[in-house]
């Protein structure tokens, strides 16, 4: 019983002091795209970051496109989500098939962000997280940037899946409609 408070506790304090971290830097978006740019404004600058439309949908009122990036070494793919509660874009997740590290992502964000905010999550705090619908499930390694600035509340999330690495570039507040 107290194992499992103690634990408890220290996943709340985890949570808690994640979002009181201020970064020096800024995170507007991914490549070309900004947070709050409409569906229309992120398909515009698709030729100019290599992106490749693949398909368009409304799901539970969010409008959804999905794309596909060739890099030289690697074609990943897009979801850029536009929250029905604010329609304009919040989210933007890339996907890394294949890619069974996440080291070579999370270097390239810690050039572009500084260092995570948080990357030593335990097992059990990834577990607790996963049942919370935090994040994904099977998610065995997690770096997190958060980055309050300006009056932004955003974050970039690199996780590491097994057979992929998945990257969240989020702003909470357009996903919390506000």
């Amino acid at each position: 019983m107290i194992n499992k408070l103690i634990k408890m506790l220290f996943f709340i304090f985890v949570l808690t002091n994640i979002n009181n971290v201020i970064a020096e830097t800024q995170l507007q978006g991914h490549l070309s795209t900004d947070f709050g740019m409409t569906a229309e404004e992120v398909r515009a600058v698709f030729e100019k970051d290599g992106v490749d439309f693949s398909s368009s949908e409304v799901t539970d009122g969010d409008h959804l496109i999905f794309a596909k990036r060739k890099q030289s070494w690697i074609t990943t793919d897009l979801l850029y989500v536009f929250p029905a509660n604010s329609d304009r874009l919040a989210l933007i997740i890339e996907i890394f098939p294949g890619l069974v590290n996440s080291d070579s992502v999370r270097k390239d964000l810690s050039d572009e962000l500084g260092e995570p905010s948080s990357d030593n999550y335990p097992e059990s705090v990834l577990k607790q997280m996963q049942e919370s619908n935090l994040i994904p499930t099977g998610v065995n390694q997690l770096a997190v940037w958060n980055i309050t600035a300006n009056g932004n509340d955003r974050e970039a999330r690199v996780m590491g899946l097994g057979k992929y690495v998945r990257v969240e570039y989020i702003d909470n507040d357009l996903m919390a409609g506000k």
